[in-house]
């Protein structure tokens, strides 16, 4: 798979998600200690709920955020089904499998910023320009 389609991959997966996504203003500064209950109590604030299939265990999903801080990392590690990620390593199975995903404002930003209409032709080449009415390489 080439890069383009990797991007369009993961741009659609944003797109089918943003039902389940519920986005965080300040979550990476959120989280002020190392604490798993001070995660495990956030995650249920913003309405991760226990899961329907495993007894005692909130449901999956994915926590996208710019920036892994220290913090964050050890309070989120022990608690099963999360899965903490950060926004320029995503890739489509960690966006479509978890029941829901949890991003940060900035996150969002760093997302519109990759994979939005605008960073199309980012890191390709854009499109030759047409020479006499025929594309560029036509015969």
């Amino acid at each position: 798979m080439n890069r383009k389609e990797a991007r369009l991959a993961i741009s659609l997966a944003l797109q089918s998600r943003t039902p389940s996504m519920t986005v965080v203003k300040d979550l990476e500064a959120s989280v002020t200690s190392p604490k798993t209950a001070e995660m495990f109590t956030l995650l249920q604030k913003v309405g991760i709920g226990p899961s329907e299939h495993a007894k005692g265990k909130l449901e999956a999903t994915s926590v996208i955020v710019s920036d892994k801080t220290e913090n964050l990392y050890l309070s989120t590690r022990n608690i099963p089904y999360i899965k903490l990620l950060r926004a320029d390593q995503l890739s489509v199975y960690d966006l479509l499998r978890p029941t829901k995903l949890l991003v940060s404002e900035k996150a969002l930003a760093d997302l519109n910023k990759q994979y939005g209409p605008d960073a199309a032709y980012k890191n390709d080449e854009a499109p030759a320009d047409e020479e006499d009415g025929y594309k560029a390489g036509a015969e």
